[in-house]
């Protein structure tokens, strides 16, 4: 019981630290795991049923949670195109979701998990990036390119 809290107050402290940076992750860690409304959307994704017997509108929570998500996944899309590369081309992705598909299978839906596959997979893109850049020929581009 005391390693469970001790734990749980340091994932506290962790997620403390990642919101005063700005990390986005650690907002909806914290509301999906710390808050009445994260164990609703959790309770309805894994039973529904269960979650109906406990009086949550299982149809209407779920279609805000998907509205939710369109539209920050949108916001992140405006982000890529407009602010980042500042055009649109129809390859523009190039396979960038697959990754972040990949990302949270490989880190278990857990924030850290995940954070740290954004971490390997952002380091393989920036080293495929530098060796492509930097001319030197120590290992074919295409291994770098090919990582992630």
């Amino acid at each position: 019981m005391v390693s469970q809290l001790r734990k749980e107050g340091m994932e506290i402290a962790i997620l403390q630290r990642l919101k005063e940076r700005g990390y986005p992750g650690s907002y909806s860690s914290f509301v999906l795991f710390k808050t009445s409304l994260g164990l609703s959307i959790r309770s309805i994704g894994e039973n529904p049923e269960a979650g109906d017997v406990a009086g949550i509108r299982v149809d209407r929570l779920r279609f805000l949670t998907i509205l939710f998500a369109g539209a920050l996944c949108g916001v992140g899309g405006a982000f890529y195109s407009i602010g980042y590369l500042g055009m649109f081309t129809i390859t523009i992705i190039g396979g960038r979701g697959w990754i972040a598909f990949a990302i949270c299978f490989l880190g278990n839906g857990k924030l850290f998990g995940v954070l740290a596959g954004t971490l390997v997979f952002g380091l393989a893109e920036a080293v495929a990036i530098y060796m492509q850049s930097s001319g030197t020929s120590l290992f074919p581009n295409e291994l770098f390119i090919a990582m992630p």
